[in-house]
């Protein structure tokens, strides 16, 4: 069953507005029971121009992460675009362009569902890092301390042996 979803049967041609403000789920190939969930809220517009449909806007999602470098769990509020071109009738034998930008789906009647472009715009949105705030200091390598909340009295000075060549060229005076 979709959660978001565009019924072709029942579109107005012309200009509309799709609402919807609801929670999506981002099966884990792992174990499909336990996806994410994300919630999703908007307006996309849908402009019906006959043999395709544009479906585009943007909107917010938000969804339940852990930190990258502190490992807490935190509400990361993304804001997302979709794009999305639904092409009723390609001719047979006529070879038709996608939009390359656009995600596009080939369906000529009933329900479309929006979920699958949905999430995509959410994971192309989210950032490469995943941070709580932006200043995490993290945790101790050492010892696991969480250093947002308490210093730990580790020595992190060791360099790793493949990198000690180059801090003898820091030390050295560039003449």
């Amino acid at each position: 069953m979709s959660a978001v979803e565009l019924n072709l049967d029942r579109l107005e041609r012309g200009r509309s507005v799709l609402s919807f403000d609801t929670e999506l789920v981002c099966e884990a190939p792992e174990d499909p029971e336990q996806g994410a969930k994300v919630a999703v809220a908007g307006e996309l517009v849908v402009d019906d121009m006959d043999q395709r449909i544009l479906v585009h806007g943007s909107f917010q999602a938000r969804q339940s992460v852990k930190c990258d470098r502190c490992n807490r769990d935190f509400e990361l509020a993304t804001p997302a675009e979709l794009e999305l071109m639904i092409l009723r009738n390609p001719s047979r034998g006529e070879e038709v362009e996608d939009a390359q930008d656009a995600w596009t789906i080939h369906q000529q009647r009933g329900p479309v569902s929006l979920d699958e472009a949905l999430l995509e715009a959410v994971n192309l949105a989210e950032p490469q890092k995943l941070l709580c705030r932006e200043d995490c200091k993290g945790l101790c390598p050492e010892c696991g301390v969480d250093w947002n909340e308490t210093s730990c009295e580790c020595t992190h000075d060791e360099i790793d042996s493949r990198w000690a060549a180059l801090e003898k060229l820091k030390d050295e005076d560039p003449q």
